[in-house]
């Protein structure tokens, strides 16, 4: 017997954080459906630069709009190559407003760091403090690479949690 099991997001209202999983057994034509309760922090990320290229400074521009309103509950910064020798800090702003292209929202008390030689902002000697954690529908979000300065870390992911 093989069983199948298909994550499919469910509709808004109908189940709320979760999503509906559809077991599907090759031997049965009928599907079993139920609601299973999923964690309530999922993450959206995004690749600030590529894998293998040392990070420089500046402003990294995320275009896609939250598609609705989303209470941030932390933000985490990875990387590939660990910096050798000094710190990764990154910022984060939102827009002002729809459509404004102005970014002075700060959702953030301080930049997000990376300590040298720690693949992540978790182990950070320096944690965040979210100060404006509501992203609103249609807003943009902004990520500045603050200080680079070691020229050897690469692979920078933020992981946005809602």
């Amino acid at each position: 017997m093989s069983v199948r099991i298909n994550a499919v997001p469910a509709k808004t209202g109908n189940i709320s954080d979760s999503t509906k999983l559809v077991t599907e057994d090759a031997n049965d034509e009928t599907n079993k459906t139920r609601a299973v309760k999923l964690p309530d922090i999922a993450p959206w990320v995004y690749a600030l630069s590529d894998e293998d290229s040392p990070l420089f400074e500046g402003i990294k521009y995320i275009t896609e709009a939250a598609p609705y309103t989303r209470t941030i509950k932390d933000v985490v910064i990875s990387l590939k190559n660990a910096p050798v020798g000094d710190i990764i800090l990154v910022g984060v702003t939102k827009e002002s407003g729809v459509n404004t292209n102005i970014f002075t929202d700060f959702i953030l008390s301080n930049l997000v760091q990376i300590d040298a030689g720690e693949f992540t902002s978790d182990t950070s000697s320096s944690p965040i403090t979210i100060v404006v954690p509501i992203w609103e529908k249609g807003r943009r979000i902004l990520f500045d690479i603050d200080y680079a300065q070691d020229g050897f870390s690469s692979g920078l992911k933020v992981a946005v949690f809602s």
